[in-house]
């Protein structure tokens, strides 16, 4: 913003200049001792206006050094500390530190001698002085009416070359640190680029593991750079309050067509509104381009990434459905593999019956058993398929004590605690019959629940006995 309204002010340095040279090519003759006097007057407003302009910034620059004056004294000691170890690297960063600290205790030095000699009265007492010894070429300069008005006008003009020329120098320093704000924003992108390469990668990996350790009617599908919703509300956001017609139109069509640093770059490369017409068949690209480049937050796109997509899908009957259309007991069917895949922490379901449809408990409870192996369940369930049939390790059965307090009334295998699973779950009869019938071990089931393994190892221990 600074730049754009200073380069406007500086185009028309070189007219000012040409506009002083032509007064100064029609200068009077002037008598020696006025010419003398007017260089003199001259030299100390040229004074007057360095110490107006570079007077504040010195103080500000010699102030942010004086409070780090403390590190002038950490410094000094390091060096010191250093200076007693004779070898060749501690000899040059011991030199290099008591030189860092005699800087910083300078510039602190001088930092109070401002304060207590610079005072804002200073620079009003200097210009007091400088006053009175501009009288005498005043004096001289009234007796020469005719030099009077050529001088007053050559001041003017003196004075519209300086102000643009301080707006040029003042030009230099921002495009100077717009530069260097480009370079920092270039390498602030590089790295956020390799950033997000390296989460689509283990996101690739995480995807490629679930894939393969997921039933083969579970189809899962990662699409890079998929999701652009939140680009889309960012966008939306920008054109609030603009009068751009059919806005979700353009806006749908702007994610679709650019990514967001691609929207960035042509909307703030000249023929940026031409390019819009183009793609858009409208005719009011310039508008728009000027509408978002205007906006606070329209740079802030460059750092928005657009997300991966995560597609899931359950095939049933040869048909891949999409998880949009899929049943909640399918749903949950589909997403085990993504829920349960390995990771360093148990993962726990709170009474999942609740939210599925009881049709798919059986095959929920089947799918929790082959997918156990990778990492550690707890369910809280009243529902007897996902303990038997998902052939639960341990079962802990919990009982109220009181109103407020539940205590652990039996812990043991699905065989151990079958008559509380039997007595306090849901469809316990139907959830033994069918492990039994999926086991091989299962057919030997004992009404108690025992095997045939349980009943040869006490038949050893009575043997023993």
């Amino acid at each position: 913003a600074e730049i754009a309204v200073l380069e406007p002010a500086v185009s028309g340095l070189g007219t000012a200049k040409e506009r002083l040279e032509d007064h100064e090519r029609a200068k009077p003759k002037i008598p020696a001792r006025l010419e003398a006097e007017r260089e003199k007057h001259e030299a100390r407003q040229s004074i007057l206006a360095g110490l107006d302009r570079e007077l504040p910034r010195l103080r500000a620059a010699l102030d942010d050094l004086a409070k780090h004056a403390e590190l002038a004294l950490e410094a000094r000691a390091l060096g010191e500390a250093l200076a007693e170890h004779d070898t060749s690297p501690a000899r040059i960063l011991s030199t290099t530190l008591l030189a860092a600290a005699k800087v910083i205790e300078v510039a602190a030095r001088a930092a109070e001698k401002v304060d207590l000699e610079c005072g804002p009265s200073l620079g009003s007492e200097i210009a007091k002085a400088f006053s009175r010894l501009d009288r005498p070429y005043l004096e001289l300069l009234d007796k020469e009416k005719g030099l009077s008005a050529w001088t007053k006008a050559q001041n003017d003009l003196k004075k519209d070359v300086a102000d643009v020329e301080a707006k040029a120098k003042q030009l230099g320093l921002a495009r100077r640190e717009e530069a260097k704000l480009l370079d920092e924003r270039k390498r602030a992108l590089g790295e956020l680029d390799h950033v997000r390469s390296e989460i689509g990668r283990v996101r690739e990996a995480e995807v490629a593991h679930v894939k393969r350790a997921a039933p083969k009617d579970v189809r899962i599908h990662l699409e890079k750079d998929g999701d652009r919703r939140a680009y889309a509300q960012a966008l939306a956001v920008l054109f609030q309050n603009s009068r751009v017609n059919r806005q979700p139109e353009l806006v749908a069509l702007l994610v679709e067509s650019f990514s967001p640093r691609a929207l960035v770059a042509v909307m703030e490369a000249d023929g940026g509104g031409a390019q819009l017409d183009k793609l858009t068949g409208r005719n009011d690209g310039a508008k728009v381009a000027g509408w978002l480049t205007g906006r606070d937050g329209f740079h802030d796109l460059e750092a928005l990434g657009l997300d991966d997509r995560l597609d899931i899908g359950l095939v049933q009957d040869g048909i891949e459905k999409p998880i949009e259309k899929l049943s909640n007991g399918q749903r949950a069917i589909a997403l085990l593999p993504l829920i349960l895949r390995p990771g360093t922490i148990p993962i726990v379901f709170d009474q999942p019956e609740d939210d599925v449809d009881n049709t798919y408990m059986v095959e929920i409870a089947r799918r929790l058993r082959q997918l156990k192996r990778g990492r550690q369940i707890i369910i809280v369930t009243h529902d007897a398929n996902l303990v038997v049939l998902g052939d639960a390790d341990r079962v802990i059965v919990m009982s109220m004590e009181s109103s407020k307090r539940a205590v652990v009334a039996k812990t043991g295998t699905v065989n151990d605690c079958r008559d509380e699973i039997l007595l306090l779950l849901e469809g316990g009869e139907e959830a033994f019959r069918a492990r039994a019938e999926s086991y091989d071990m299962g057919d030997s089931l004992d009404p108690d629940g025992s095997t045939e393994e349980d009943e040869e190892e006490a038949d050893s221990k009575d043997s023993r006995r």
